[in-house]
């Protein structure tokens, strides 16, 4: 009888860890998105009416707000502006609620509301949001569902933009040899300039370097293979550029420009694939090696 009631809390001490593994395994999984940004979009009613519109984005955390504009280019009579909010659930947007802020051709028109979940996905140098059933329904006045909507697939995309971590970490104990990769050092599309946002991932260097003295450091440039195809000796070139770019911003703020020396390797070391945007975000990178302590 013992060893039954034991047996018997074994299977529920198992059902319960499962349940948990079930619940938060796919949190652990999530990617992180940043959607910030302006976002094309198209849409097509269950009855055949589809349009195109522009939305703008703002993410804080895993909550969305953001507008969505419509203007017809046959009829300027028609334009619709409308404010929507959303949260981000493991790799999916839920549209929570959306409010109509204007309608040039319909201000008196009775509006639906959308309830669904959008798909995030990256393919190659874009980001999706896409829902293939978008239900809908008019809002009560007490906030209850109303009359049901023409359903609508819904797609958002845009250029995809890495999100990446603004500081860096630098290891105490790195000896002669040793390397980091930074890749919050961020350049304009094919030139040596350094955005502001790289500033913070700067300044965590000088400071290592400040608190290191007699740490020599070699700035090593790589890119990825490119979108237009270029020779390898011009991605060299960009790459070395940049590594100077660096080298300049850490002697301005202080450092002794006899502790650096730079190097471009161009796209001749991938450490990922060039033929995913991912991959070629990876391989963009700048390498700092110690060469002497």
């Amino acid at each position: 009888m013992q060893i039954s009631r034991t047996f018997a809390k074994l299977c529920v001490m198992k059902k319960i860890v499962l349940l948990v593994f079930y619940l938060f395994c796919p949190l652990l999984f999530a990617q992180k998105y940043d959607l910030t940004g302006e976002w094309k979009g198209f849409a097509i009613q269950s009855d055949g009416v589809s349009w195109t519109f522009t939305a703008n984005f703002s993410q804080s955390d895993d909550k969305i707000t953001g507008g969505i504009y419509y203007i017809d280019e046959n009829d300027p009579n028609v334009f619709v502006i409308y404010k929507m909010k959303g949260k981000i659930i493991q790799n999916k947007l839920q549209y929570i609620e959306y409010e109509i802020l204007r309608d040039r051709q319909r201000p008196n028109s009775i509006w639906c509301y959308i309830e669904t979940f959008l798909d995030i996905e990256v393919k190659g140098d874009s980001i999706f949001l896409t829902s293939p059933k978008a239900e809908s329904w008019t809002k009560n006045s007490d906030g209850t569902k109303g009359i049901k909507c023409p359903d609508a697939k819904i797609k958002f995309s845009k250029k995809y933009e890495q999100n990446v971590p603004k500081t860096i970490k630098i290891e105490e104990d790195l000896k002669v040899g040793d390397k980091f990769t930074v890749y919050a050092i961020q350049f304009k599309p094919s030139e040596a300039y350094i955005l502001p946002e790289s500033y913070p991932a700067l300044e965590d260097i000088v400071n290592y370097l400040k608190s290191h003295p007699s740490t020599k450091l070699e700035i090593i440039g790589h890119t990825d293979i490119g979108s237009e195809k270029v020779g390898d000796d011009y991605l060299i070139n960009l790459s070395l550029k940049r590594a100077e770019a660096i080298k300049n911003y850490l002697v301005k703020r202080g450092i002794s420009e006899s502790r650096l020396t730079t190097k471009g390797m161009g796209s001749k070391m991938p450490i990922a694939e060039n033929n995913t945007s991912e991959g070629r975000a990876k391989n963009r990178r700048t390498e700092f090696k110690v060469v002497e302590n």
